[in-house]
């Protein structure tokens, strides 16, 4: 491993918390690499790369703990007993939404890595070039 690699790997630990499950070190660990190799964030992403490794570890923790036990959860009351839904399921949801919300943010979905290639490819193009270029790639 060069020095570079080795100083780029440090850079990396460092934007991952370390109260994170491993799943999620790991999941972060291939995410930056991606990042370094697009070239997509810098020094001033830091928070949004952090939230975005506690909000991925907070999904991956609600799915387990749904995965554990079930979907549904029986709610006592004084009228018996009732069926409801897993206090997670919506834990998993919130992350869900936030997550995505995310990885729209760092071009990690595929439409928003396809903006950001056509994007480079045409950095001189007039506002009419791009505006038909858009629309044809989406007919």
């Amino acid at each position: 491993m060069t020095q570079d690699e080795k100083l780029i790997k440090r850079k990396r630990n460092t934007l991952i918390p370390s109260k994170v499950c491993d799943r999620t070190k790991r999941f972060m660990r291939d995410l930056l690499e991606v990042l370094d190799q697009n070239n997509v964030h810098s020094v001033l992403d830091k928070p949004a790369i952090q939230l975005l490794a506690y909000t991925y570890d907070n999904y991956i923790k609600a799915t387990e703990m749904i995965e554990q036990s079930d979907i549904v959860v029986y709610h006592y009351t004084s009228t018996g007993k009732n069926l409801k839904a897993h206090p997670a399921v919506k834990i998993q949801l919130d992350a869900q939404v936030q997550l995505t919300k995310l990885l729209i943010e760092f071009g990690l979905t595929p439409k928003s890595r396809k903006d950001i290639d056509s994007a480079k490819v045409q950095p001189d193009a007039s506002p009419l070039e791009l505006f038909i270029q858009k629309h044809k790639d989406t007919a």
